[in-house]
């Protein structure tokens, strides 16, 4: 994929990891959208970013991931102000044992409600233009994670969503022979 030219969606992307992606991005000529439930580190980041890349190459949607009227409207502003979205990157995630419901909802539901959208919204069958999906995980993805079981199932259950998702149906269908 090329990046240059490309429009990224980013979720939780105020502070953090998406922060770090939505910087690199702009770095190699990217439009980004970043979209984060808290507002305020948000609208901040977006400011510094817009210092340095530029205002029309970077835009701030609040986003909370767990809701699609959410997702769908800053698919709609990111792709509006910026330009036909070809990368979402579903980095949102919280790590909170004790609300076990919420992590679940936000680390594995922001994570399905970001691809089937991209999915939708991109897909070639579907009229789309094509694009990239990359579902941010966690090494708990992989290994069992005694101090933390509910962030880690979440975590796991998003690499098995990405796995499933990225097998060609053919070989699906050919492997079970």
């Amino acid at each position: 994929m090329q990046i240059a030219g490309s429009v990224v969606i980013i979720t939780g992307a105020a502070r953090g990891l998406g922060r770090a992606f939505a910087e690199t991005l702009l770095a190699k000529g990217a439009k980004v959208c970043v979209a984060d439930i808290d507002t305020q580190a948000g609208t901040a980041a977006v400011e510094q970013l817009q210092e340095s890349y530029g205002q029309d190459n970077v835009i701030f949607v609040a986003c909370d991931v767990t809701k699609d009227d959410d997702f769908l409207a800053a698919w709609d502003t990111g792709a509006e102000k910026l330009g036909t979205i070809s990368l979402l990157i579903n980095n949102a995630g919280i790590g909170n044992e004790q609300n076990w419901q919420k992590t679940i909802d936000v680390n594995l539901g922001g994570c399905m409600r970001g691809t089937l959208l991209a999915l939708e919204r991109m897909g070639i069958n579907l009229g789309g233009d094509g694009g990239v999906v990359v579902n941010i995980s966690s090494i708990a993805g992989l290994k069992p994670t005694p101090l933390g079981p509910v962030y880690a199932a979440t975590k796991h259950a998003v690499v098995g969503l990405t796995r499933s998702l990225g097998v060609s149906y053919k070989v699906c269908f050919l492997s079970a022979w």
